[in-house]
């Protein structure tokens, strides 16, 4: 779904700070990075998004376009266009759209949300505008890590009242929260990100990569600089080097 589309709305928000939870919930969760756009807080929403359903809540995502749109895509309100740019050593995404303001101000008041939660909101423009208009529970995860993020460097000149507006702030890490606590000060509570355990329950190993002599060193992550995949190549070249019986997966 990637258009505005009415809803039944409670008479009052179910769920206030420090208050009584009313279930189900119905539930936003804000990704700027154009759902479904491969990334590791793409997935952390689609896990979260199809976990919150299966507990019965009613769950939407509010991202950007991205791509052709597919049904499969489940409860997905779109607004603006997500353009990608460069930054924190990777290719992010900056979302863009003419009224952007008011569809943010419509899909609210039309689907009434108990709570909104925002990865990264402070990424513009997408979330700073969502959060800006909303007047319900806001919770917000921080997911980056780096030397320099210019996301956050513009974001603590232009945000204002912005992080005022939370109710809840979430860093995915020790790191991740040293880093946000350095534009943003406030309290932030670790959850790390979580793990799909069905998964892996019933998964059966590769016979072939079970010999019991072969030291085998699996990368899992994009091919991007900061993934430190070159460190790893380097390790494994030193170690063949020696001769040592390894594989690299």
């Amino acid at each position: 779904m990637t258009s505005v589309q009415s809803a039944p709305s409670a008479t009052a928000p179910s769920v206030q700070p420090g208050g009584r939870v009313r279930l189900p919930l119905k539930i936003g969760i804000v990704s700027p990075y154009g759902y479904p756009h491969p990334g590791g807080v793409n997935e952390h929403v689609r896990y979260t998004y199809e976990a919150m359903r299966r507990m019965g809540h009613d769950v939407w995502i509010i991202t950007s376009k991205y791509g052709r749109e597919r049904e499969s895509e489940g409860n997905v309100i779109r607004l603006g266009t997500g353009w990608a740019a460069p930054t924190n050593g990777s290719v992010g995404r900056v979302t863009l759209g003419l009224r952007f303001k008011h569809q943010a101000r419509e899909v609210l008041e039309a689907h009434r949300f108990d709570i909104l939660h925002f990865h990264e909101p402070f990424v513009p423009f997408l979330s700073p505008t969502v959060l800006d208009q909303s007047k319900t529970v806001n919770i917000a995860t921080f997911h980056a890590f780096g030397g320099f993020s210019p996301s956050y460097w513009i974001g603590r000149r232009f945000a204002g009242r912005l992080p005022g507006l939370l109710h809840g702030r979430i860093a995915v890490s020790g790191a991740a929260r040293h880093f946000i606590n350095r534009y943003f000060p406030s309290d932030y509570e670790i959850i790390p990100n979580g793990v799909d355990l069905d998964r892996f329950t019933d998964a059966e190993p590769y016979e072939e990569l079970r010999d019991g002599r072969t030291l085998n060193i699996l990368f899992v992550g994009r091919l991007e600089e900061r993934k430190g995949l070159i460190h790893l190549l380097k390790a494994y070249h030193r170690l063949r080097k020696r001769r040592v019986d390894a594989r690299l997966l």
